[in-house]
């Protein structure tokens, strides 16, 4: 079984991890985005990190808004799940933006990175950095990847939604939550809007608005997993 989580927010929300262990027993686990271990790179964070080694499971992450990229982007590589991934720890490995994998019994095209909308008050290099948003280059070769699959897989997992998707969110959530919306940000979720278009796939998850729920075939993740058994396609 493939477990898919929300944020976890590193030292904050990291519990949400061992629950979905202790409840159901997952061979992996999928958190998307604002994973945040490790953010400062403290003694308590790697505390954290040395709890969910020792479990029996692997965890994988794409990467939010809320990452020590200089941390993320550096992390050594390794191939698994037959692509490229940044290995953290023996068993918790970043799914890099823009590839596609093959996880069990799913081809899953990973593409993390959105705006944080309270950059305004962080310190570049401290609580934020501007690898944050996916660049141009990284869009296209995630479209590149896409063109060799004919634009189809079976789970795309994204931080952010698509821009037609997150307007819909808003008109159906109350209160809205345009507190979401940066200007910085629109042009990705247009890129992810293009790739909802032209891709074939069963399930779109993301995390980042902190709400549960489901808009057209994407489905919002934050407070309720999303389990998966290997024969759902």
């Amino acid at each position: 079984m493939i477990a898919i989580i929300g944020d976890t927010h590193g030292k904050l929300e990291y519990n949400k991890v061992l629950d979905v262990y202790e409840t159901k027993k997952p061979e992996i686990i999928i958190v998307l985005g604002d994973f945040g271990l490790p953010f400062y790179n403290d003694k308590e964070e790697n505390k954290i990190l040395d709890e969910l080694e020792k479990l029996p499971i692997e965890i994988c992450y794409i990467d939010g808004n809320h990452e020590n990229f200089d941390i993320v982007n550096n992390l050594p590589e390794t191939h698994k799940y037959e692509n490229k991934v940044g290995q953290l720890r023996k068993n918790i490995f970043h799914l890099k933006r823009g590839n596609i994998y093959k996880i069990k019994d799913y081809k899953i095209f990973a593409f993390g990175g959105g705006s944080s909308i309270d950059k305004s008050i962080r310190t570049p290099g401290i609580d934020w950095w501007f690898e944050e948003l996916p660049t141009m280059n990284e869009v296209r070769y995630a479209t590149k990847n896409l063109k060799k699959t004919k634009f189809n897989v079976d789970i795309i997992l994204t931080h952010t939604a698509p821009y037609k998707i997150f307007l819909e969110l808003c008109n159906k959530l109350n209160p809205a939550p345009y507190k979401y919306y940066d200007v910085d940000g629109v042009e990705f979720m247009k890129s992810l809007q293009v790739i909802y278009d032209l891709t074939h796939f069963k399930y779109w998850f993301c995390g980042h608005y902190h709400v549960d729920t489901e808009v057209q075939k994407c489905k919002f993740v934050y407070n309720k997993p999303v389990f998966l058994s290997y024969n759902q396609l």
